[in-house]
């Protein structure tokens, strides 16, 4: 007998992913719109180039999922994996779990799932490492470079 314990704590754990991909998905919209209405705003480049790129890469895999699931139910010619995996691997991954929950589409083949999170593990792994990175750079300034700085900046 199957425990039902077991299938609500996994639908829980989907419906909770699933909103945090829509969270990460509007977060990088949100900081493309913030330097986008204020350039004045410091955003480093590379936080901003990333939500650039998830964003895109995104609505990409959204759409290539859909075509896909689209194309399997008229039993035309399929999307290879291969691309389905490029478009997750190049920053759609949560397009594409997002795509894979509303369409209910590529959900039970292990070893596509099992690859799909091995290249979200390795996303959210790299982000981890930039956000602890970020967080524990102190640049070597002494008052010595201040004053170079200031000097060769015309301040003094």
């Amino acid at each position: 007998m199957k425990d039902s314990r077991i299938g609500r704590t996994a639908d829980t754990l989907r419906r909770w992913f699933g909103l945090l991909c829509i969270a990460w998905l509007l977060g990088s919209i949100a900081i493309i719109a913030v330097r986008w209405m204020r350039p004045e705003t410091a955003i480093p480049w590379t936080v901003l180039t990333y939500a650039w790129i998830t964003t895109l890469a995104s609505f990409v895999a959204l759409a290539l999922y859909a075509l896909d699931k689209r194309r399997a139910i008229k039993e035309a010619r399929r999307i290879p994996e291969r691309v389905l995996h490029g478009s997750s691997f190049l920053g759609g991954w949560p397009g594409a779990y997002l795509a894979q929950q509303w369409f209910r589409h590529k959900t039970q083949k292990t070893s596509f799932r099992m690859m799909f999170w091995l290249i979200v593990a390795l996303h959210l792994a790299a982000i981890g490492y930039c956000i602890y990175h970020w967080w524990t750079f102190k640049p070597e300034t002494t008052s010595t470079t201040l004053r170079a700085r200031s000097f060769a900046c015309g301040r003094t």
